[in-house]
């Protein structure tokens, strides 16, 4: 070694100096197992034949051709090789046993790739359940006093004693003030018996003239704590008046107003149980109100999209780490040199890391169902997601097995691949789902941006397969009960017709997509990504196993031979890729100043007739000499 100069030869496992010294010890044992044969034969030799059996059967130690390893070998039976399918099975198998010994050593990590997923579709699950936010027509609204913060409601009786009509009027006014009272937020008061109107003293006599002052004084006075008053009078005719008075909340205060007479003359003429109920039923939304309100405010399947590849992100990102971890140790660099093929190598960590994926992601569907959401597990709808979420398995994992050649410590990839996940879902899914809204006039731009990472991002294609599932149900529940009018009456639910007539929906831009083929090419059709998915997991996986072949090695030489004047710092930083690929591989400074010169052509033909530049060694795809 010394002699010769070696370095380093980069097997970390087992040096060239300690296979010399075994081969030297199996060479000197060989020499001291011939020579003892050697002389038993001749010690034999001498005895009888009739002792000695057939002297043919010994062994002619001379026939090389029969007995070339036999001091090596003797004793030993003779094994057939394992090759073709055979030994891609067996190396298939021991890979796989390898990753379930692994997993079964980690249960933390195994946990965690079940648990971390689950709990962020749960979050969001049990947020759209007990903090409902989908739009919907507004409730019947019940008009009582109860429903506002304590209030005081003056009475003003303004009759004489003289008149006919004071009993009725007194026993009506009587009536009203007990049915307020029975209000747990409300309180009545006469007014001109009333110590607390010492505010406005001079304005009791009237019952306008009071409240006008009690506005002056503070605003509050009339908006929040007296919203009604009543008025006990007759007119000039003698007949019974009663007025009622209301703040300037016009919605709901004049009904109010309006019941608490109402219910006390019901009293007065039938029995103290009888009650007017007063009920504001609102208008249901118009067609236009419910699909403007489903796109500005469900955005409940976004929250479960997006939660959903968040807890992904790091399951996905965890298969990563046995492979660093592989690359960091040298072990998938012995288990080449062993002879391992790559080919099985990368198909059986995906196959093994798509069986845990499928054991994480199998409660999604289960949870979702569980929780009731109709628009992922209605109809057929649940088979669109489960071949969603086998589709994102197939096509992210080989794209952390990608990302992989680039960390060699297992925590900081991990890290590292995750924030990648969350950036390549939440910073893709978001900008495309605002960017829809009409108001912002950028829907072009959103179609173009979704394009663009439907191609790149599998993340973003599933998100967004998922978002279109929901919204698609939403639109296409709403729509059916218009559609039929589209001949004769242009309305928001066209879109089917645009393509024949753009004023099918009497413009075309208020158009809501959708499609009762949940399987069409066209937004929001599912299409689009049961076919880029099975694509970017070709196009990654194929780029891994050319990686491997060592075939972007051998283009990089092609290019580096069009172009031989490189400099120093160039092989320099080839050293480096070295180093970070195969470990401390130094070269010697006259190996440097050598390569350097040969490069740069400084050549003298007069001394050197043959010149040898950028040589490789191959062994099958394995590139071993550089």
């Amino acid at each position: 070694r010394e002699r010769l100069e070696i370095a380093n030869v980069g097997i970390s496992v087992t040096t060239i100096e300690d296979v010399f010294l075994k081969i030297g010890e199996q060479e000197h044992e060989e020499e001291i197992d011939i020579n003892d044969l050697k002389m038993r034969q001749a010690v034999n030799s001498l005895k009888p034949p009739s002792l000695n059996g057939d002297v043919e059967n010994i062994p002619n130690l001379n026939n090389n051709d029969e007995y070339e390893n036999f001091g090596l070998w003797a004793g030993s039976e003779n094994y057939d090789l394992v090759k073709g399918i055979s030994l891609f099975a067996q190396q298939f198998y021991a890979l796989i046993i390898k990753r379930i010994i692994h997993s079964l050593r980690n249960k933390a990590l195994i946990s965690t790739q079940i648990v971390i997923p689950v709990c962020c579709l749960l979050i969001n699950l049990f947020y759209l359940k007990y903090a409902p936010i989908k739009p919907e027509d507004s409730p019947a609204l019940e008009i009582t006093l109860n429903r506002y913060q304590h209030n005081f409601v003056p009475v003003k009786f303004n009759i004489s004693s003289l008149n006919e009509n004071f009993d009725q009027v007194s026993k009506l006014a009587e009536i009203y003030k007990e049915y307020v009272d029975t209000f747990k937020s409300a309180s009545s008061f006469y007014l001109e018996n009333n110590s607390s109107a010492s505010e406005c003293p001079y304005q009791r006599n009237n019952i306008d003239e009071y409240i006008g002052c009690l506005g002056r004084l503070s605003l509050s006075y009339i908006v929040d704590d007296n919203l009604v008053a009543t008025e006990f009078t007759v007119n000039h005719f003698n007949d019974i008046s009663i007025i009622g008075h209301f703040n300037n909340q016009p919605f709901h205060v004049p009904p109010l107003a309006l019941s608490l007479i109402t219910s006390s003359m019901l009293t007065l003429y039938s029995n103290e149980s009888s009650r007017i109920t007063v009920i504001n039923h609102p208008l249901p939304r118009n067609l236009k109100d419910k699909l403007n309100d489903m796109q500005l405010k469900d955005v409940a399947g976004f929250n479960i999209s997006t939660g959903l590849t968040f807890g992904l992100s790091f399951l996905i990102a965890s298969f990563a780490m046995f492979l660093i971890k592989e690359k960091a140790n040298d072990s998938k660099h012995v288990q080449y040199l062993s002879g391992c093929n790559s080919y099985i190598f990368w198909t059986s960590a995906f196959l093994w890391d798509l069986f845990n994926y499928f054991v994480s992601v199998a409660l999604v569907p289960i949870f979702l169902k569980i929780f009731g959401i109709e628009e992922f597990m209605g109809g057929n709808r649940w088979i669109y997601v489960i071949g969603l979420l086998v589709l994102y398995g197939f096509s992210h994992i080989p794209q952390m097995y990608l990302f992989s050649y680039f960390f060699r410590i297992p925590a900081t990839g991990f890290a590292a691949l995750v924030v990648w996940n969350i950036m390549s879902s939440q910073a893709t899914l978001t900008p495309t789902q605002i960017l829809t809204l009409p108001q912002l006039e950028l829907v072009d731009v959103s179609k173009l941006l979704e394009w663009i990472f439907l191609v790149i991002f599998p993340n973003f294609t599933f998100g967004q397969g998922m978002i279109d599932l929901y919204n698609n149900y939403q639109i296409t529940k709403i729509c059916k009960q218009f559609v039929d009018l589209c001949p004769y009456v242009p309305n928001p639910c066209c879109y089917p017709y645009v393509t024949n007539d753009p004023n099918k929906c009497g413009n075309g831009t208020d158009c809501f997509m959708w499609t009762e083929n949940y399987m069409s090419w066209e937004k929001p059709g599912l299409l689009r990504f049961f076919v880029f998915m099975p694509i970017q997991f070709f196009v990654i996986f194929g780029l891994i196993l050319i990686y491997e072949a060592g075939y972007f090695r051998y283009f990089k030489y092609i290019l580096s031979s069009l172009f031989s004047k490189k400099s120093f710092e160039v092989q320099n930083e080839e050293q480096l890729e070295l180093e970070r690929e195969y470990g401390d591989i130094k070269k010697d400074e006259d190996v440097i100043k050598e390569e350097t010169r040969i490069s740069e052509n400084l050549i003298n033909p007069m001394e050197e007739i043959f010149v040898v530049d950028g040589i490789t060694k191959y062994y099958s795809n394995f590139m071993a000499v550089k």
